[in-house]
């Protein structure tokens, strides 16, 4: 899980290491390692779509040939911090329910604080009592299997994979027209 509890600026580490995944090509090299963000990604979901520009750069065509929102959309977020409505609704545009994880952020918060907000949650018909429960326990267990109980069912995590071949063919074929772009934008 990627946070830093250091000082105040937790939200801007914990976006700079979801954009160096992204942007490094670590999340194309790794696609089975299931990245969790703590306190939902930080500012990363707010600022995706400024951070999409960077499909448009040439330096990023190898390392993240897929694009950067369908890398943003593999993590799993959890919500430490996080379980206000405006929050929410951001997340619930970029990522699917499954992708949240609950989160306290303990000590700092209260986890029965956290617990009132899920349901706060339900009761005001944001969110669906199924959608509480996987983000409660259920979207974890997916990620921790082991921790499952004897009742409990765990449904399949998704395999992402890497670039297509065609693709890459494509991308490796174009990559003397991005060093002239790269050369004549200089």
């Amino acid at each position: 899980m990627l946070g830093v509890h250091g000082g105040q600026w937790y939200p801007c580490d914990v976006t700079r290491a979801g954009l160096n995944l992204i942007l490094s090509g670590t999340m194309e090299r790794f696609p089975r390692i299931r990245w969790i963000l703590a306190h939902a990604g930080g500012f990363l979901p707010y600022v995706a779509w400024r951070v999409s520009l960077a499909n448009t750069m040439i330096e990023y065509g190898d390392t993240a040939p897929q694009g950067v929102l369908t890398y943003l959309r593999r993590f799993y977020l959890d919500t430490a911090t996080s379980l206000s409505r405006p929050a929410m609704a951001t997340l619930r545009e970029l990522f699917e329910p499954d992708r949240l994880l609950f989160g306290t952020d303990s000590p700092f918060a209260s986890g029965a604080r956290s617990r009132a907000q899920v349901q706060e949650l339900v009761a005001s018909g944001f969110w669906g009592a199924g959608v509480a429960v996987g983000v409660e326990r259920g979207n974890a267990l997916g990620l921790f299997p082991g921790y499952k109980q004897p009742n409990e069912r765990v449904g399949p995590l998704p395999i992402f994979e890497q670039e297509s071949l065609l693709a890459g063919a494509r991308r490796q074929l174009l990559a003397p027209l991005r060093t002239i772009a790269q050369k004549l934008r200089e």
